[in-house]
């Protein structure tokens, strides 16, 4: 290859060279002012929902807050409502209680009052009745000497104390005597 030749291929490389680097540098720039526009408009946007949340949160917060003391306030009503609708109850029902304690105590009088008659009349009857035949009461039975029970105390006729106390094993007795007994399938 000739001198000239060599130059001049050299030169058209150059050339090519330099076009290619600055078309590079070019699209570089270019793509670092698109990065930044984007980048600014990333934030911007970011900045606008920010707000737009914060806003939103203010006002929830807000409506919450409302609502909350909204229901505190017919939450209280109600309670006052119900405590009075109580109340009224409570005293209805003791009137009722106590009307109903003085009528049932009247009739219980009444009732007493017709049976200690009928039993009073009942008694001088049958009092009357007995004297006639000549049936005598408890009282004239011991004056008679018919024994009781203290006469059979008396006579030495021994209860269930007086034959522990004799030594007569009772049923205590037996049962500490024979120890613990087997126990029956329904007392389990």
């Amino acid at each position: 290859m000739k001198q000239g030749q060599r130059e001049r291929r050299n030169k058209r490389k150059q050339g090519q060279r330099e076009r290619r680097n600055n078309r590079k540098s070019r699209k570089k720039g270019q793509r670092e002012r698109r990065n930044k526009r984007k980048k600014g408009q990333r934030e911007r946007g970011n900045n606008r929902r920010q707000g737009q949340r914060e806003r939103r949160n203010k006002r929830k917060k807000g409506q919450r807050e409302r609502r909350k003391s909204r229901k505190q306030g017919q939450r209280e009503r109600r309670n006052k409502r119900k405590k009075g609708q109580r109340e009224r109850r409570n005293n209805r029902k003791q009137g009722q209680r106590e009307r109903r304690k003085s009528r049932k105590q009247r009739q219980r009088e009444r009732r007493n009052n017709r049976k200690q008659g009928e039993r009073e009349r009942r008694n001088s009857r049958n009092s009357r009745d007995r004297e006639k035949e000549g049936i005598t009461g408890s009282r004239d039975r011991e004056k008679e000497g018919i024994a009781g029970n203290r006469d059979k105390e008396k006579e030495g006729i021994t209860g269930s104390r007086d034959r522990e106390k004799e030594g007569t094993e009772g049923y205590r007795l037996n049962r500490e005597a024979l120890g613990r007994r087997e126990m029956k399938p329904w007392e389990i």
